[in-house]
């Protein structure tokens, strides 16, 4: 059994006493880079062979402790961007007058060059501790010198975001590239990518040798429906969005704040839920 969630949903330092208990396989999810994980891998006391999917599932890795440092041993795969996904997007972005956050390995660029851009990636810098690389505004634009990213945000604001979804919409129609958008819980900036989160937990179960029905997988925002909907169990925190809660098969009595992932599992590890067989 695999038990899967986003960094987001509420890290507990008590968990690791469910999973020593049940002896599962821990995977964790962060939707950026691998080292917003690192925290999390300290808190669940975890040491050897840990599988990370990043950047909304675009990235798997192996991770080990070293020394009390968590490194990466091994990378299992990336799906990055495509280079005709990337290019609509940039260009869309450009013509909506939006900076762009490009994830490029560790790194984050944004293509800042008015006062909102340096404002609505200031406000994502706050949430989640990341830090930018401002860039000029076409600098982004060769793909084949700098690479093709993991993901890609459009920082649209609230106001501009059923446009921008109706514009990338638009232009994806005009292409067959396999493209996935979602937006984010609160609704001001759109996630481009090529891949996505269900499909980056099929590809590490896979890696891994588990069946993908034995994996339990919590969510809570847009980027997580293919996540819940692939997993053997998907469950939605409380605090989930509708469209995740109704795709979910169970919900979580409890919130991301209120240690929901934790005390969830500790339910269903008294109703002997977290034996792989019983699931």
């Amino acid at each position: 059994m695999a038990l899967c969630w986003t960094t987001s949903t509420g890290l507990q330092t008590k968990m690791p006493n469910t999973f020593e208990i049940c002896k599962n396989e821990v995977l964790l999810y962060p939707c950026r880079s691998f080292y917003a994980v690192i925290d999390a891998i300290k808190a669940l006391a975890l040491r050897d062979d840990i599988p990370v999917v990043c950047a909304n599932g675009a990235c798997g890795v192996r991770a080990v402790v070293k020394n009390d440092t968590v490194v990466i041993q091994e990378q299992i795969f990336h799906q990055p961007v495509s280079k005709a996904v990337t290019q609509i997007a940039l260009q869309v972005a450009k013509s909506l007058g939006h900076v762009v956050q490009y994830y490029l390995n560790d790194d984050i660029y944004a293509n800042a060059s008015e006062p909102f851009h340096y404002e609505i990636t200031k406000r994502y810098a706050g949430l989640t501790g990341v830090q930018h690389i401002y860039c000029q505004e076409d600098a982004l634009q060769n793909t084949d010198a700098i690479g093709l990213p993991s993901k890609i945000l459009i920082m649209c604001g609230e106001q501009e975001l059923q446009k921008t979804l109706a514009s990338l919409g638009q232009a994806f129609e005009d292409t067959n590239e396999t493209a996935y958008m979602t937006q984010n819980a609160s609704g001001w900036f759109v996630e481009v990518l090529s891949t996505n989160k269900g499909l980056g937990l099929q590809r590490m179960c896979d890696a891994l040798n588990i069946p993908i029905q034995g994996a339990v997988a919590f969510g809570d925002g847009h980027n997580d429906l293919e996540f819940v909907q692939c997993a053997g169990l998907g469950v939605a925190m409380k605090n989930a969005v509708d469209v995740i809660a109704e795709a979910a098969d169970v919900q979580c009595e409890w919130s991301n704040v209120e240690g929901g992932v934790w005390r969830h599992l500790k339910q269903m590890e008294g109703s002997g839920l977290l034996d792989a067989t019983t699931l």
